[in-house]
């Protein structure tokens, strides 16, 4: 006899992306920040990166990938990048590895997230716990110097190239841009004003299968 399915898998590019989710994942009561209901995750179970550590594998493999788990999971996350070299528009990303899921998993039952235009546009608010994750402690705000180094103008709600400004950011903090960083920040950050549309739809989906028990 089959035993219980667990809640959500979630398959992601790489180990960077994988390290982030699971860091926002195992948050102490991080439904909350995300106005869902509790489900149950666990690092070991639920969360995996594509073998090939790569956007354009998950991309073409997702399907076959998440195949199996239909049978152990009720629902699954695919996520990836937007930006990858010969990638289409985050539009065609999403309806081609939607259509093929739509092959192997059940309607209704997962979603596709492609973050634009990469995954350090997660990483990048206007908090304090970002600048303390990256070691910067210039004598202007970090939002600050971001925007007068040319990588967050005010008018956006979010730096037109998140990686370029980590990357700049890095350099200038003497800070090695990795896995960790990007989950001390995630770890730490209020996602309760995060306007990012791709984490927004993640957001979305956990909510529709995991509602609130207030509601």
């Amino acid at each position: 006899m089959p035993g219980k399915l667990r809640d959500c898998v979630f398959w992601v590019a790489d180990s960077t992306m994988a390290e982030v989710f699971t860091a926002f994942l195992t948050r102490e009561q991080f439904h909350l920040s995300l106005g869902c209901g509790r489900f149950e995750f666990d690092p070991r179970q639920d969360i995996f990166p594509n073998a090939g550590g790569n956007d354009p594998g998950l991309y073409v493999r997702a399907h076959q990938l998440v195949a199996d788990y239909a049978r152990t999971h009720k629902y699954a996350v695919v996520a990836l990048d937007a930006a990858w070299d010969g990638s289409p528009d985050p539009a065609a990303i999403e309806d081609h590895v939607s259509t093929n899921l739509a092959a192997v998993w059940a309607a209704g039952r997962y979603r596709v997230i492609v973050i634009e235009p990469e995954l350090e546009a997660w990483v990048l608010h206007d908090n304090r716990h970002v600048a303390t994750a990256f070691r910067y402690n210039g004598t202007s705000p970090l939002r600050h110097w971001l925007r007068d180094n040319g990588h967050w103008p005010d008018a956006l709600a979010k730096p037109p190239d998140p990686k370029a400004a980590v990357e700049a950011l890095c350099r200038f903090t003497r800070t090695p841009r990795s896995a960790a960083v990007y989950a001390k920040v995630v770890s730490r950050i209020t996602v309760k004003t995060c306007v990012d549309g791709a984490f927004r739809r993640l957001a979305a989906a956990l909510c529709e299968w995991f509602p609130s028990e207030e509601e």
